[in-house]
């Protein structure tokens, strides 16, 4: 077979009802065999988009992202600086949204956090 498909020397010579039978019968296999490796690459390539377009949808870093979860403000909102990355993979930052200024770290590995500075 090539491709999944049945071709006409690949099918039996009409000898009858029982011959045509068959070959109706090798080409729907045929067809239903490609039509399930269709279904099985799209159920396996669909969430490596999906999550792939997720973090291309937005433009903000993962210090906005993780400073506007814990206080009350839109990414829009969030102003970063001071940001640090240790060799631990830890990242720390001082971030202000709302005339209020907020710690936060992240720990990719375990937990993320803010609390608000006194000024």
């Amino acid at each position: 077979m090539v491709e999944g498909r049945a071709t006409q020397e690949q099918l039996p010579k009409n000898r009858g009802i029982l011959d045509v039978f068959t070959r109706v019968c090798i080409v729907q296999r045929s067809l239903l065999t490609k039509k399930i490796k269709t279904m099985k690459a799209i159920a396996i390539c669909a969430p490596f988009f999906a999550f792939g377009l997720s973090g291309c949808l937005n433009d903000f870093t993962i210090p906005e992202q993780i400073t506007s979860l814990n206080v009350d403000c839109t990414p829009e909102n969030v102003q970063v600086f001071d940001e640090k990355i240790e060799l631990s993979g830890e990242q720390s930052w001082t971030a202000k949204c709302k005339g209020k200024v907020y710690y936060c770290s992240y720990f990719p590995e375990s937990d993320a956090g803010c609390y608000e500075l006194d000024e």
